[in-house]
């Protein structure tokens, strides 16, 4: 008998969370609306991370999980 993995998200159910009904309506939301970040929102994130692309990516992720959770 072999043990059935869970979510890599959340633990529940099998495989990756891509395939987990539980983690793909939390991540995507039911009918949620995506917001996005306005271009003030934008500006003020280059100019913080200006030189650092990597920061920069990181900043904008961060602020578009906080917007959409």
């Amino acid at each position: 008998m072999t043990k059935e993995i869970g979510c890599s998200e959340c633990g529940v159910n099998g495989g990756y969370a891509l395939y987990c009904l539980a983690c793909t309506e939390k991540f995507v939301g039911k009918g949620k609306e995506w917001v996005g970040l306005t271009n003030e929102q934008i500006v003020d994130l280059v100019i913080k991370n200006a030189g650092f692309p990597t920061k920069l990516a990181e900043a904008i992720e961060a602020k578009l999980k906080e917007k959409n959770t």
